[in-house]
Formats: C-alpha cells, structure tokens, sequence
C-alpha cells in the first residue's frame, strides 16, 4: 500500500518562522515544505466504550440493530476530541463485513458527518471510497445506505473538491461497477449547489473525464453522466456561450452536428473575458471543428478561435 504522508506541523512552523527571517534578510530561504511519514494512529482500545461499540459493527445481526450500533459511536464520539475521531475512522471503514455490518457502517459515517459538520472533514473523507464501492453491493439496504452516505460526505467535502477528485475520477473509470460509477456521477451534479465556484475551478479536469461516460453502454451511467455534464456547465459563468451549451452537450452525443453548432458560434459576438471554465468547455468543440472535413467548417472554427482568444486573460 502507498504511505500516508501528513504535515510535520513542528518543522513546518520552524520553517515559516525561517521564511519570515529570510524575507527580512538574515536567512536563506529553506525549502518550501516539510513531510513526514508516520504510522497510521493506533485504533481505540478494546476495552474501552469505543473500541466495544467499533467492535459490535463486526457482529451485528439486522438493521435494527445496526441503527443502534451507530448511533451508539456517533453519541460516544460526539463531543468528544478530532483525534478520537481519527483514531475510530481506519475501524469503521474496515471493508470485510456482512451486510448488516456494512449498513451499520454506512449509517455510522452518514451520522458522523451530519451531526459533527466539517471540523471532520479531514478524517471522514478516507470513508468515501467505501462508500462508494458499498453502492454495488448485492443488499438493497447496503446500496440505499452507501447512497446515503456518499452524499452526506459529499456536501462536507465539496469545497475542497480538488482534493477529492481523484477519488471521484478513480470510481467513475469502466472497470469500476455500474452502480458505483452511477452514484459518483450524481456526486459531481451535487457540488453544482454546494460548491459552484470550486467545481467551475476545476472543469479542466472534470469535463475531459465526464466525456467517455455520456457515451457509455450502461444506460443508467449515460443518463447519470449526461446530467452531471448539464449541470456542471451551469456554473461556467460566460453568458456569451450560454445559449449553445444544450448544444454543445448533444455534440458530444453526435459529432455529426458539430458544423451546425460552429457556424452558430459564428454569429456571437464575445464580449465576455474568456477564464478557464470557458475554455474547458470550448476547447474540446473547437479541436473536433478544425477536424471536420469541410474547409468552411473549419474556417469557421478558425474565426471563432481568433474572436475568443482576444478576450482570453
């Protein structure tokens, strides 16, 4: 498995005090960060009321009884200090259980993460690739739970959406299952209401990985996909391109009406300073328009390329 790497907060205090030092002129200015590995914390102690209610998630019978479970952590754990919290986490997302305990560990993670909100952020997102793969799961209670919990984690995590991308691009790629891919789909259309600056941030990234997925086998992973792509470019934020983007969606489906969507293009007048957003969303339209065929297509495309990069900061 790779290492986990955290601050080394003693070195990195040492080092922004060096930094300070240097910018007045008495230092050298010392490398930009400082990390180190340690070990994974050690979990809650068997004996302890924690370490037996984390113990029960192994043994649980029902759903009944993997309500009680987790509402039995949650209340231990409420209040109490973050390290706790890290501490319990590597325990709940243990992944070899039976049904009725992966349900009482998605019912434990959905509960952390609404009644302790983002101060623990940081140690509930290692949940989400569980979660996630707990969506294909054969048990109807198991799956309606992960969907649950992914989404509870999802409105934590979304405005720190860049670090969780990888997460979501890795559980959207076909080998992964329909389900899972389906769900992380649905995770993207959420940040449109949680997080609509940070995900237009990241669109570079986004749009390029949602593309393969609209044109997907599986009917429910293209519908999941397409409405991701829909709402993902409502926050682009140019209202000069506003009016085509239904359109420039259904060229991704059809390439064929990529010369009907350019020569609209070429009636607008751009106006409107062109930001990244913009450009992740043109870019790919307007690489697939200088490769049509047809030469008026392409000066078509040409023009407009030359219109919009007058406004590009």
């Amino acid at each position: 498995p790779q290492p986990r790497y955290y601050p080394d907060f003693s070195v990195l205090t040492s080092t922004c005090s060096c930094t300070m030092a240097a910018a007045e002129g008495s230092l050298p200015v010392p490398p930009a960060a400082a990390l180190k590995e340690i070990a994974p914390p050690a979990p809650p102690a068997v004996d302890s009321p924690l370490g037996a209610a984390l113990a029960k998630l192994d043994t649980v019978a029902d759903g009944e009884a993997a309500k009680a479970v987790s509402t039995e952590i949650c209340d231990l754990l409420k209040g109490q200090s973050l390290d706790l919290v890290h501490q319990a986490i590597p325990v709940i997302t243990k992944t070899k259980r039976p049904p009725a305990g992966q349900e009482a560990t998605l019912l434990t993670i959905t509960a952390l993460a609404e009644s302790m909100g983002q101060s623990a952020e940081p140690y509930l997102v290692a949940a989400l690739p569980l979660c996630l793969e707990l969506a294909a799961s054969k048990a109807p209670e198991v799956r309606e739970k992960a969907e649950g919990a992914s989404h509870a984690l999802m409105a934590l995590l979304c405005p720190a959406l860049s670090f969780v991308l990888p997460t979501i691009f890795a559980n959207m790629q076909k080998e992964k299952p329909w389900q899972t891919r389906q769900l992380t789909l649905s995770l993207i259309s959420q940040c449109v209401h949680t997080a609509p600056q940070q995900l237009a941030a990241c669109l570079p990234e986004i749009i390029p990985e949602l593309t393969p997925c609209m044109t997907d086998t599986k009917k429910e992973v293209k519908k999941a996909a397409k409405a991701a792509m829909n709402d993902s470019l409502k926050v682009v934020g140019n209202s000069d391109i506003e009016p085509v983007l239904e359109d420039l969606v259904t060229c991704i489906v059809k390439p064929n009406q990529v010369p009907e969507l350019m020569h609209k293009l070429g009636a607008v007048v751009f106006v409107q300073t062109v930001d990244s957003p913009a450009l992740a969303v043109m870019v790919p339209l307007l690489v697939r328009g200088l490769r049509e065929k047809a030469t008026a297509t392409k000066r078509q495309t040409a023009v407009i390329i030359d219109n919009m990069s007058k406004l590009v900061e």
